[in-house]
């Protein structure tokens, strides 16, 4: 892509005016302001990968960088869309999480921005601790019930 993004021409739509970021800029770009997104786990490729943006030798998942095309403000007025597909986690509420990428992502782009939460990174949670019948080095040992302890089984048989 050869394309410059925003227009380095005055008066043209774009976020940072005079800002030149090419294609392959942009994607990478876009990729490290998504996951400084508080919620955001990583990236993902898309359920059949097809949120990729190709780059000579090398793919950004979970980025797909839109072509740049004429809008209805006017002749010479091109915007560049950006999808990106995530995995957050539940530390956050979604919308908040979206509503920042859009944010993030608007900084760096005027076109539209699609957000898809394509999954949900939960971390397993530990089953608490069984209580140990043998003490840890160095601290006081657990007594089992009191009282004779009687093997399970049959009785031995007392031939008298």
């Amino acid at each position: 892509m050869t394309d410059s993004y925003p227009p380095a021409e005055p008066g043209t739509a774009g976020p940072v005016e005079g800002v030149v970021v090419q294609g392959q800029e942009l994607a990478d770009l876009v990729a490290t302001a998504v996951l400084r997104v508080p919620g955001v786990a990583r990236l993902h490729p898309g359920r059949f990968g097809e949120v990729v943006t190709l780059l000579p030798g090398r793919r950004v998942s979970g980025v797909r960088v839109r072509p740049a095309v004429e809008t209805v403000a006017g002749p010479g007025v091109r915007t560049e869309g950006v999808e990106v597909a995530l995995v957050v986690t539940p530390a956050r509420p979604l919308p908040d999480v979206v509503a920042d990428v859009r944010e993030a992502l608007g900084l760096l782009t005027a076109g539209p921005v699609d957000v898809l939460v394509a999954d949900l990174e939960v971390t397993p949670v530990e089953p608490p601790a069984e209580p140990s019948l043998h003490p840890a080095s160095g601290s006081t040992p657990v007594d089992p019930a009191p009282g004779p302890v009687a093997a399970p089984g049959p009785a031995p048989h007392d031939p008298a």
